[in-house]
C-alpha cells in the first residue's frame, strides 16, 4: 500500500483565540477553515516511525503523510477534494504549511508546531530541517497516487493560486472561488494582478450589486469563459451578435 493510512493520535490540540486575527483564518471561506482544523488533529503528536517496502520513515510532530481523498474525508460533509487543494495551495502561500508529495503519500507539515503546541518533543529549527530534507527528496520522487499527480499538475498551472480578499462579501466569495477553480480547470489561471482587474470590471458589470455580481460569475463558470460579461437578458439574442458583444468586453 503506497499511502500509509495513520490512526489520529489520542487526546488534544491546544486553539489559541489569537487565530481568529490571522488571515488564515479570517480571510477563510467556511470549509477552508475546516480544513485547517481538520490538518491540526490529524498531523502527528509524538514522533512515529514505520517500515514500508522495506525502508524505514519517520513523521516529527507536526507532521503527517496523508492524501487530498483523506483530508476531504476527515474534514466531513460539505468539504470537497478542490476546497482541499484550494486550501493547501492557500495555506502554503501564508507560510502555515508545506506540502511535499512523497512515495508513501503526501507529507503535510505544520510549521512552528511546536510554538503551537508546547509539546517539547522536537524544536522548530528541527521540524525545519526536516521538512527541508522531505522537499529536497521529494522534487525526486514521483508519488504513486493517482490524486497526488493531478495535484502536483494543478500546482505548476495555477502559480500556487491567488488570495481573495477579505473586503469582498462573504456571499461572493465561493462563486468567484469557483469561476477561480474553473479557470485553472482550462489552464487559465488567474495571477493576482488579473485578479483586482477582474474584481473592478465586476463592480461596475454588476453597479456594485452583490447579488447581480454572483449572477454574472455564475454564468462565466458554467459556460466555462475565461472572463465575464453582462448577464444574457434575451435568450432568444443571435448569436452572432451575442459572440461579438463578448470579444468587445474581452479587449
Amino acid at each position: 500500500m503506497a499511502l500509509r493510512d495513520q490512526p489520529l493520535n489520542n487526546g488534544y490540540i491546544k486553539l489559541y483565540r489569537v487565530l481568529m486575527d490571522k488571515p488564515i483564518w479570517r480571510q477563510s471561506i467556511p470549509e477552508h477553515k475546516a480544513i485547517l482544523i481538520t490538518l491540526m488533529m490529524m498531523v502527528n503528536h509524538a514522533p512515529e516511525e514505520w517500515e514500508w517496502n522495506g525502508k524505514k520513515y519517520k513523521c516529527e510532530p507536526g507532521q503527517t503523510i496523508t492524501s487530498i481523498d483523506k483530508i476531504q474525508q476527515m474534514a466531513g460533509k460539505g468539504v470537497t477534494t478542490q476546497n482541499v487543494r484550494g486550501a493547501l495551495v492557500r495555506f502554503e502561500k501564508l507560510e502555515f504549511l508545506t506540502n511535499v508529495s512523497t512515495k508513501t503519500g503526501r507529507l503535510i507539515t505544520i510549521k512552528n508546531w511546536g510554538e503551537y503546541q508546547g509539546n517539547g518533543y522536537v524544536s522548530n529549527k528541527a521540524i525545519n530541517k526536516e521538512v527541508t530534507k522531505h522537499q529536497q527528496r521529494g522534487n525526486k520522487e514521483v508519488t504513486p497516487n493517482k490524486n497526488d499527480k493531478n495535484d502536483k499538475n494543478d500546482k505548476k498551472n495555477n502559480n500556487k493560486g491567488v488570495i481573495i480578499p477579505d473586503s469582498l462579501p462573504a456571499d461572493l466569495k465561493e462563486p468567484l472561488e469557483a469561476f477561480i477553480e474553473m479557470r485553472r480547470s482550462i489552464k487559465a489561471p488567474l495571477t493576482d494582478r488579473a485578479l483586482d482587474m477582474l474584481i473592478k470590471k465586476l463592480n461596475q458589470l454588476s453597479g456594485g450589486s452583490t447579488e447581480k455580481s454572483i449572477e454574472i460569475l455564475n454564468q462565466s463558470t458554467m459556460n466555462g469563459w475565461k472572463g465575464i460579461f453582462p448577464l444574457k437578458e434575451n435568450k432568444n439574442q443571435n448569436p452572432f451578435l451575442r459572440i461579438l458583444e463578448e470579444r468587445k468586453y474581452e479587449q
